[in-house]
């Protein structure tokens, strides 16, 4: 027996059997956020995706909301009018500036814009193409709409920024060729987030100073002195470098200096070491005349020679003068010049000259000796001698 069916249940379960139909949107509509307005020669963008929307504007600064469209579904004829709200929250934090600024792509306005800053919406944005109208505007690719100034007047986020259907009968989105508005349910109105401030993450407040810790806090860059970071550059001849009150303290590059004038003296990085290279070449001369020219010998000081002042006279004081870089030989009379010989009398000086001594007179006044000095005996001697002749040469006395 077969049971009869509710024509309202069999009516429900075909309508499960069959598979979902999907609706593709025919327009889709982008708010973009930036801080410079696009160039009339840029307001058309190739690609799936629209230009890319700031997720940062500075304090207190001047940026820009901008509607962007691109026509991607069947009828793929092209953009004619494009028309959309902008709505914005956090009116604390951003405000709109009137007048719109108008793209170079659909300057037709058939409505008159409306901005409300305490909703946060600026109302019936858009226009259409002037005549004649560009085939396949905004296919595979995204067009440029319209332009809202705005003014960041605090700071933080995020601030969500939509686009939403117009709701005027005047103000659709309409593509070439065809008759009537495209239908909202086949319009995508896609939103955009960003912030206020100067930064989003930690990383956005990098003062290139390795002596502070850099935080994100609320959109507000922090900087804060840290004394116990590491700002060493890891390089060994500069020395440990340390933090002070948030700045780098170079460190103290390694005496290398070995004191010793024969070497070459450097550090090597690669080594983390002193170097001393003995070379000869070095001029380690005390500067003194004095004590002669030093020079360098397999990396120890050569004392120089002095310089020979001796003038080969005892009557002299014989010195160097190191003031004058000269020998200086001064007469002195009281120096003792004399030979050491007994028989010769004992020299003298008398104005830098050596005056001999008198001989001691050894003559006894007897012709009957000999008289002789004795140098080995320091002394005179007289030798009977009766060989010699004593005669007077007196004839009337005799021999």
């Amino acid at each position: 027996m077969i049971k009869s069916i509710n024509l309202l249940t069999l009516f429900s379960l075909m309508m499960c059997a069959m598979p979902e139909v999907v609706v593709a949107q025919v327009v889709r509509i982008a708010p973009v956020v930036t801080t410079t307005p696009t160039a009339d020669a840029n307001a058309r963008f190739s690609g799936a995706s629209p230009p890319p929307s700031a997720a940062l504007v500075p304090p207190s600064s001047t940026f820009y909301i901008e509607v962007w469209a691109t026509n991607e579904n069947l009828p793929l004829d092209g953009l004619a009018c494009v028309h959309a709200d902008v709505t914005y929250d956090r009116t604390d934090l951003i405000d709109s500036v009137s007048p719109l600024q108008s793209g170079p792509l659909f300057t037709v306005e058939s409505v008159v814009p409306i901005f409300d800053d305490v909703t946060g919406l600026v109302d019936d944005l858009g226009g259409c193409q002037a005549a004649p109208e560009t085939a396949l505007l905004g296919v595979g690719e995204w067009v440029l709409v319209d332009r809202v100034q705005m003014s960041a007047v605090g700071v933080g986020g995020s601030i969500t920024v939509s686009t939403a259907d117009s709701g005027n009968v005047l103000a659709g989105v309409s593509i070439l060729g065809q008759a009537g508005d495209v239908a909202t349910i086949d319009i995508e109105f896609l939103t955009t987030t960003f912030s206020v401030g100067d930064c989003l993450v930690a990383v956005d407040c990098d003062d290139t100073n390795p002596c502070t810790d850099d935080s994100c806090v609320a959109n507000v860059c922090v900087n804060t002195n840290n004394d116990l970071n590491d700002p060493d550059d890891g390089l060994f001849c500069n020395g440990v470098d340390t933090c002070l009150a948030g700045v780098i303290v170079p460190g103290t590059a390694p005496n290398c200096d070995d004191a010793n004038v024969c070497t070459d003296d450097s550090c090597d990085e690669i080594g983390d070491t002193c170097v001393n290279v003995n070379n000869d070449l070095n001029d380690p001369d005390d500067g003194l005349f004095c004590n002669g020219i030093d020079t360098c010998l397999a990396g120890v000081i050569v004392p120089g020679t002095a310089p020979d002042c001796d003038d080969a006279n005892v009557c002299t004081d014989d010195s160097c003068d190191e003031i004058g870089d000269t020998c200086v030989n001064v007469n002195n009379d009281l120096n003792d010049p004399d030979d050491g010989l007994f028989c010769n009398g004992v020299d003298t000086c008398l104005a830098g000259v050596i005056v001999p001594g008198t001989a001691p007179n050894c003559d006894d006044a007897n012709v009957c000796t000999d008289d002789s000095c004795d140098e080995i005996g320091d002394t005179c001697v007289n030798t009977n001698n009766d060989l010699n002749d004593p005669d007077d040469g007196l004839f009337c006395n005799g021999v």
